[in-house]
């Protein structure tokens, strides 16, 4: 079983139906979207490795 068949899209999934329509709901348009951005670097932190520009690994 490969590294990215172990991850669940439960945390993404949760994120989109109760996160932001709750911070959109109650906190407005500019804390819904300070919450967005912050969701989704949170949701792409792990894979900051991979991709056509990886950051450097030695953490």
């Amino acid at each position: 079983m490969s590294k990215n068949e172990d991850k669940s899209d439960w945390p993404a999934l949760l994120f989109l139906i109760i996160g932001l329509p709750v911070a959109f709901t109650y906190g407005g348009v500019w804390v819904g979207l300070i919450v967005l951005v912050i969701g989704v670097v949170a949701l792409g932190w792990s894979k900051r490795h991979e991709g056509p520009f990886p950051t450097s690994k030695d953490e």
